[in-house]
């Protein structure tokens, strides 16, 4: 199994996960404030839109650029959106240096599954906990970076 392929499953995950943290969620959980400086789900999605567009860019050898904030429904087809430009970049751009390339999968790849982890904690806080997934039975598949994940196991 080479590193892009895995990258592009690690995407797919992600999409999933996500999907598995938002989906259903009830209208006040955008805007749920679990404390004072605790980011609401909307910022973390919106941070976590800006990760996956800016790691697009260096991927493609260009600077970073900030992403505005957007409302809950269209973050949350930017964030897919991004994915799956990212997912495109992986297939058609040489992949960068290995030091590079471990650079982008323990810093902003690996923040973003962190950020992931805290739209479920949030999820909870708000009342709303979402259903145990067994992760390792979840039905991902790469390329499939959409919002229309199937959260379903085998």
């Amino acid at each position: 199994m080479d590193h892009i392929y895995l990258l592009r499953h690690f995407l797919a995950t992600l999409a999933f996960r996500t999907q598995h943290a938002i989906r259903g969620a009830p209208e006040h959980y955008p805007e749920f404030k679990a404390g004072k400086n605790v980011w609401t789900p909307l910022r973390i999605l919106n941070h976590m839109t800006e990760i996956v567009v800016s790691t697009n860019e260096v991927y493609r050898g260009h600077d970073a650029s900030k992403v505005e904030l957007l409302p809950w429904d269209e973050v949350v087809e930017k964030f897919h959106s991004a994915l799956h430009e990212l997912d495109t970049s992986l297939l058609e751009v040489e992949p960068p240096r290995a030091g590079r390339f471990l650079e982008l999968f323990q810093g902003p790849w690996l923040d973003m599954m962190t950020h992931v982890g805290q739209l479920m904690t949030l999820r909870r806080l708000a009342g709303a906990p979402v259903e145990t997934e067994p992760y390792y039975r979840s039905k991902i598949r790469v390329g499939q970076v959409g919002p229309d994940q199937p959260l379903e196991t085998t």
